[in-house]
């Protein structure tokens, strides 16, 4: 028979320094109270607070009663830590006098499962990693081997088809009485065709140095109202040819901005075209100027088809094409407006659009007033 000064003795062990659970539960399962191992376990003190609450388990209910009549059977159960990992315990539930003892001893078994678990599973993601890495590393080398062909040969050939265009041009302007309606339309094909090639091949080229990292600025002061005012000068040649009238609007005179004018004159020349080539017979483009504290903003308004809600963020994606055919039947090579959209973008600006099917399409684009000069 123990000694009751043992009995105390064991008591303040278990309650002050056992690495067990010990909770004295109302039969309702509040905590009367509990030994200092779960207060540590817990980062708190759950004495007032429902023993079901301390549980992290899938089961839809839980009934201290039907713990409490099970006897001296054992319960695995979760308890959430101070550290976020939950732990299992192994639970007995014993009924006194005045209260209710759970009792949670260290379930080493399914603990040593679980870690053994979290060690397969971290090998096998450092595996997967590893080859992710390995992975990736092939398609950056193909990626790279992709754009050094694609600028290889668009460069490559884009002077035969030059020469193509300039003999069909010769063709039809030197001999074009002594041609009969045949040749003449073949020659004009061939002209067309080669006009596309040449346009997809310098598109290709410039894809090929931007995602290289070749597309520099070469940024200077420039009137951008001259800028505009010339694109539009070159492009009524166009227009006029297709019965558009495209104008130009600005409100006041900015100041000299810092830019690349080439490549700015290349975004004004690919809106522009396209707003002529969707515009219908007797369509008018408006080209807008703006100010604001610290961008200028470019709008080029057309009366085309207009492009679906649905197309709008597809847009600037490569050879992404519309749904609309031109009035004229003219084709692009789905790659202008991605360029455009890296040129206003090199330039931290932005570009956007607003359409409404039927309604016609409106191209912003905005440049800081301030960037500096590189």
């Amino acid at each position: 028979m123990t000694k009751p000064g043992c009995d105390i003795a064991l008591l303040e062990y278990l309650q002050q320094e056992a690495s067990m659970l010990i909770l004295y539960l109302q039969p309702d399962g509040k905590v009367i109270s509990c030994n200092d191992f779960v207060r540590k376990l817990l980062g708190f003190d759950p004495t007032g607070s429902d023993f079901e609450q301390m549980l992290l388990d899938f089961r839809e209910s839980f009934c201290l009663q039907e713990y409490l009549q099970s006897g001296d059977k054992r319960h695995l159960l979760n308890v959430p830590t101070v550290h976020g990992a939950p732990r299992t315990f192994s639970f007995r539930f014993l009924q006194c006098e005045d209260a209710i003892v759970a009792v949670g001893e260290c379930h080493f078994e399914e603990e040593q499962s679980v870690h053994n678990s979290l060690i397969q599973l971290n090998s096998d993601m450092a595996n997967l990693n590893r080859e992710l890495q390995k992975k990736n590393s092939e398609l950056d080398r193909l990626h790279e081997l992709k754009n050094h062909f694609m600028g290889m040969a668009a460069h490559d050939l884009r002077n035969p088809i030059a020469t193509i265009i300039s003999l069909c041009d010769f063709l039809l302007g030197e001999f074009c009485h002594s041609l009969s309606e045949e040749h003449i339309r073949l020659l004009s094909y061939i002209r067309t065709s080669g006009n596309f090639m040449l346009e997809l091949l310098n598109d290709l080229l410039d894809i090929a140095r931007i995602e290289t990292g070749n597309f520099g600025l070469e940024l200077q002061s420039t009137d951008l109202v001259a800028l505009l005012r010339r694109t539009v000068d070159l492009q009524q040649f166009q227009a006029r040819g297709r019965e558009v009238d495209i104008q130009f609007h600005f409100y006041e005179s900015p100041p000299a901005i810092s830019i690349d004018p080439l490549k700015i004159e290349q975004v004004m020349q690919n809106l522009l075209s396209n707003a002529v080539k969707f515009s219908p017979k007797g369509g008018v483009v408006k080209v807008g100027l703006m100010r604001s504290s610290d961008y200028l903003l470019v709008s080029i308004q057309d009366q085309g088809p207009g492009i679906p809600e649905e197309e709008q963020k597809q847009v600037f994606q490569p050879f992404s094409m519309a749904t609309h055919n031109s009035p004229a039947g003219d084709k692009g090579t789905g790659l202008g407006l991605t360029i455009v959209h890296k040129i206003i973008q090199s330039h931290m600006g932005q570009i956007w659009l607003e359409s409404s099917p039927g309604k016609g399409s409106t191209f912003f684009f905005s440049l800081p007033v301030n960037m500096p000069e590189g």
